[in-house]
């Protein structure tokens, strides 16, 4: 049973919806301060006051693909909540999708810039205050089974997840000996906005959709052992566990999140001709 995190601060990139938000709520509910850093000031704005809890749960605005951003932000969540000790990497790019043949240099650049960049420049901020004050922490990084289960179109995708998938294991030798822990969870048929473009025409599929509660035709066509899609919530208690003491042995590990999808048979429902009923 994981024990009440009090006292403790956490910054959540993506914070703002889907996992990230799931993550945000965990945390603050384990009794966490949570600083949702995101670009979309609206939602972040709207999710943090939903959240919020005694003003521990704050909205700081955040562009990944933005360098000077990134260090400003973790300034200001520091100057509100004091230093973080743990930061949770979930925010990322997807990209349109495009044939590898015709994939420009500058869709590649935008979602390296976010999903491998980004992520190390905050990594690397708030590491830097961490060892500076002689204080352990955690990172969590919010992966992808694509790069073992690729998706035609998504090339920058797969590769940079690859390549967190790497930077988790260098993160985790390079920090510990500041006490810092570093985990990842690779993510696999977890409904996510950026999947909308990928599913059928029709009203069930129309507006916007509850990760929590997709539509039937998704969980039906779940390419899962476990025979539905993954919530967000699902991912968020990994988070949990892995940010609290329960985890205190786990280092350069990567807990696999799928509902067992990456040693299922069944079609893809994200695939051509294996898309949702």
């Amino acid at each position: 049973m994981t024990e009440p995190l009090t006292g403790r601060v956490a910054i959540v990139t993506g914070g703002a919806r889907g996992i990230g938000r799931a993550a945000a709520a965990q945390l603050a509910g384990l009794g966490m301060a949570v600083a949702i850093c995101d670009r979309d000031h609206e939602r972040g704005l709207r999710t943090a006051a939903e959240l919020d809890d005694h003003a521990r749960v704050r909205f700081f605005p955040m562009d990944l693909a933005e360098p000077e951003q990134i260090e400003r932000a973790v300034a200001d969540v520091e100057a509100a909540f004091g230093p973080a000790d743990t930061l949770v990497n979930n925010a990322a790019q997807i990209g349109e999708p495009r044939p590898l043949l015709e994939l420009g240099l500058e869709a590649w650049r935008q979602v390296m810039d976010v999903n491998l960049t980004g992520t190390f420049l905050i990594s690397q901020a708030v590491a830097r205050r961490l060892v500076k004050a002689g204080r352990g922490g955690v990172i969590v990084n919010i992966q992808a089974i694509q790069p073992k289960l690729p998706l035609a179109g998504y090339t920058p995708y797969c590769v940079s997840k690859g390549g967190l998938d790497a930077f988790t294991r260098v993160l985790a030798v390079e920090l510990a000996p500041a006490g810092i822990r570093v985990n990842g969870i690779a993510v696999g048929s977890v409904f996510a906005d950026s999947m909308k473009p990928l599913l059928p025409e029709g009203p069930e599929w129309q507006g916007e959709i509850d990760p929590e509660h997709p539509p039937t035709g998704l969980d039906e066509s779940a390419g899962t052992l476990i025979g539905r899609m993954g919530r967000p919530s699902d991912i968020a208690r990994v988070v949990g566990f892995l940010v609290s003491d329960d985890a205190a042995y786990l280092t350069g590990s990567v807990i696999r999140a799928d509902g067992g999808r990456l040693i299922s048979r069944r079609p893809d429902p994200l695939a051509p001709g294996g898309r949702p009923r």
